[in-house]
């Protein structure tokens, strides 16, 4: 019984003890940290901005930071500072990129996340192509959107690191529906004659080559064929075609057939294609100065031929084809009156504009020539340019523009380029034709581009001048908008 009144009394000073200890005890909170600011996806084109700044929210108040940051992308770092602020590199690869954001109380090491994504994107799509050439020869393209509303021209080497080849010499291009992209986009055809990629197919959705086209692509990889293409045409139905060292070589599927083979030697240039759906093409030859047809070699069993449906060996001469010494192309059209299937070449001489119509009717095997039209003109020589707008012709010589209607061609001044922008090098018109696009080259500037580019709304004449912008350009392919105005994609120019 003693020994129970003990235990009690016992509990009962422990008791008391404990209760006297209340808040003798120091507790110190653990800071717990909250990122907020971050977006969970970004997207920007290669070369954009990347800005992300940063808050932190706190458990305790008044709380002082001693933090280390870390920013990464695809586990790589990219910065170390509290806020994000960087350009994407401009040889970024496109898509998703994995993205983290930590961090690090030097106090404790704890550490604090917070995970998000970079959607790369390629800054090429809806807007002006330019094919433009360094005086060392090589090839840049130079690219102006209409969407982003950045009036900067956006400079590449490559398409999606595959290189552009060396003697750059024109971009070609159509609008259709793309499967693999299941919309209507704009298909790129990049020409050059040097390198080991001489032609690269893209399309304006992701500049990404959906055809690489080089000598290896003959199907005949035992007879030594060459290839480094000057023209790039495309027939009606939108097949695609090449000439290349003066040779005519059909293109499919990605294989490219052996070269045209002729009675006698041709050196094919500046290709005008049938209107009337025949599958024949108007192609002037340097050698003799005339323009002939070229198609294929029908079968005629008679005289033990034949024929190949690939090839374009078939070539007529074209009745009183007048040669064209001393002129030098500078444009061509293409119309069907039936029968006939007629091209118009214009040319630039010591006598000015020189327009001459040549006519061939496949289903007979008849052509004619007419008479030239000559504008005289002063000043013009092999550098003038000829394009057709709508019903109208422009021409452009040094840094003035003219213009004629197609009937009953009459010269009448259009607009004057500035002066110190150069000479005009090339022209085009928006997909709409609501916008005439002019490239011009000043020789004797001291900056290191010494292209400029020009918009001229072909209503209201006004200029819209981007200066020294360029390199010398020698192709323009506007892929600004839908041409048929079905979809209404890009700005509708």
């Amino acid at each position: 019984m003693k020994s129970i009144y003990l235990l009690c009394i016992m509990l009962g000073v422990l008791f008391c003890r404990c209760a006297e200890d209340k808040g003798n005890y120091d507790y110190t909170p653990v800071d717990e940290l909250t990122i907020t600011g971050i977006d969970g996806t970004y997207t920007k084109i290669v070369g954009d901005s990347l800005k992300i700044p940063v808050t932190f929210e706190h458990t305790v108040q008044g709380e002082n930071e001693n933090y280390e940051y870390l920013w990464e992308m695809d586990g790589k770092k990219i910065a170390d500072t509290r806020d994000l602020g960087i350009l994407t590199p401009s040889d970024m690869s496109f898509g998703n990129k994995t993205c983290r954001y930590t961090v690090i109380d030097k106090d404790n090491g704890m550490k604090y996340y917070k995970n998000f994504a970079v959607n790369i994107v390629s800054p090429f799509n809806w807007g002006y192509y330019l094919l433009t050439e360094r005086e060392d020869h090589s090839s840049v393209i130079s690219y102006f959107s209409v969407m982003d509303g950045n009036d900067k021209f956006i400079q590449t080497t490559s398409i999606s690191g595959v290189e552009l080849g060396d003697m750059p010499r024109s971009l070609a291009g159509k609008f259709g529906h793309i499967s693999a992209l299941k919309d209507y986009f704009w298909t790129i055809t990049s020409v050059t004659s040097g390198g080991e990629n001489p032609v690269i197919i893209t399309e304006n959705a992701t500049f990404i080559p959906n055809n690489i086209v080089n000598t290896s692509c003959f199907v005949d990889q035992e007879s030594g064929y060459v290839f480094a293409p000057e023209f790039a045409p495309l027939n009606r139905q939108g097949n695609q075609f090449f000439i290349s060292q003066g040779k005519f070589i059909s293109y499919n599927k990605g294989l490219l057939y052996r070269p045209a083979k002729h009675g006698k030697d041709y050196y094919w240039s500046d290709p005008v294609w049938s209107q009337a759906g025949y599958p024949h093409m108007f192609v002037f030859d340097k050698l003799s100065q005339k323009y002939y047809t070229i198609q294929s070699q029908p079968n005629v069993p008679e005289e033990g031929i034949v024929g190949d449906s690939y090839a374009y060996d078939k070539v007529v001469a074209i009745t009183d084809c007048p040669s064209f010494e001393g002129h030098t192309i500078i444009g061509t059209m293409a119309e069907y009156a039936a029968p006939w299937d007629d091209a118009t070449i214009v040319t630039a001489s010591s006598n000015g504009i020189s327009l001459i119509k040549i006519s061939y009717a496949y289903s007979t095997g008849e052509s004619k020539c007419g008479s030239p039209v000559v504008l005289p003109l002063a000043g013009v020589d092999s550098d003038s340019k000829a394009l057709l707008v709508g019903k109208d012709w422009y021409f452009a010589v040094g840094n003035k523009i003219y213009t004629s209607p197609v009937l009953l061609p009459t010269l009448a001044d259009f607009v004057t380029i500035p002066e110190d922008c150069g000479k005009i090098v090339s022209m085009n018109s928006s997909a709409m034709q609501s916008l005439l696009v002019v490239a011009t080259y000043n020789e004797k500037s001291s900056e290191e581009l010494k292209g400029s580019v020009i918009f001229i709304d072909m209503q209201t004449k006004k200029q819209t001048v981007y200066k020294n912008v360029i390199h010398k350009c020698v192709s323009i392919l506007s892929c600004n908008a839908d041409p048929y105005g079905w979809e209404g994609y890009g700005d509708g120019k």
